[in-house]
């Protein structure tokens, strides 16, 4: 198959934002547009990305610096827009604030948190903050620093606290061993996870 064009990615990335500004802004059918676009782009956004040409090995988002600038400024712009619909003295129903609610937190998960994650591992200062501002407005600004300083340092050890599979895995063993202690079955402290099971 053909690469798929910078330009439809943007596309992609940013038809959301102006169609969240117009549900957000006047309701209605552009709320429903926003809402199943993003539905339907969470299910498909990742099968984009290798398809872009010039991904440069170790890049998880592709395109140029510019698109990851205007996700980011829209994602500043956006915020303080949905809070108002969602939660402020907007003309929204009920359903439509849920709906909007949840087509809001769509594009912000599947679509800026990957533009943030990129844009903390640029050098140029500005796209840096612009992550970091990005990742605080998020409520999630602890990432900015612990990705980096941990996660990339300690990836798939017990000291990293990003790597979920670990983690269920160390969840998994503790109820295995728990559940030992409570049938009264002694184990050995070397003793395997797979042997406890």
């Amino acid at each position: 198959p053909r690469p798929l064009p910078l330009a439809a990615f943007a596309t992609a990335s940013l038809l959301p934002l102006a169609l969240l500004g117009l549900g957000l802004s006047l309701g209605g059918p552009w709320l429903w547009a926003a809402f199943l676009y993003m539905a339907c782009l969470t299910l498909i956004l990742d099968q984009l990305i290798p398809l872009v040409p010039g991904q440069s090995k170790g890049s998880e988002f592709p395109g140029a610096d510019l698109l990851l600038l205007a996700i980011g400024l829209g994602a500043l712009a956006l915020l303080p827009l949905a809070t108002w619909a969602i939660a402020g003295p907007s003309a929204l129903t009920p359903t439509q604030r849920l709906i909007a609610f949840f087509a809001t937190g769509f594009w912000l998960g599947q679509v800026v948190h990957p533009a943030a994650h990129e844009l903390i591992h640029r050098t140029q200062r500005s796209l840096f903050r612009l992550g970091a501002i990005c990742y605080a407005a998020l409520l999630f600004g602890q990432h900015t620093s612990a990705h980096r300083l941990v996660h990339h340092r300690a990836v798939a050890t017990p000291e990293d606290p990003n790597t979920a599979l670990f983690k269920l895995r160390q969840f998994g063993e503790a109820l295995a061993r728990q559940l030992a202690a409570l049938t009264n079955t002694f184990l050995q402290p070397n003793t395997s996870q797979v042997d406890i099971i």
